[in-house]
């Protein structure tokens, strides 16, 4: 129950995200099972939480691209005095 209410977490964090990261948000929407091109706001999202909205949908790993030594100096120049 624990590792499903986690993951309805995260499919809501990024339903509520879409408008501001939208391709970070639809690559783990994506990865949770739902494909749908304008994610669907949940009606009851505490409800929601205990659902089994996608039971049996393997989980695309990773969610997101881990960050490199070069990825982190070209960031850290980037966005140095920011």
């Amino acid at each position: 129950m624990i590792t499903r209410t986690a993951l309805n977490l995260v499919r809501l964090c990024a339903v509520v995200a879409w408008s501001i990261v939208p391709t970070l948000a639809e690559s783990i929407l994506t990865a949770l099972g739902d494909t749908s091109s304008i994610p669907r706001w949940p009606a009851h999202p505490g409800h929601d939480l205990l659902q089994d909205a996608n039971v049996g949908h393997p989980i695309a790993a990773p969610l997101v691209a881990k960050l490199s030594e070069a990825d982190i100096a070209r960031l850290s120049q980037r966005f140095a005095g920011v």
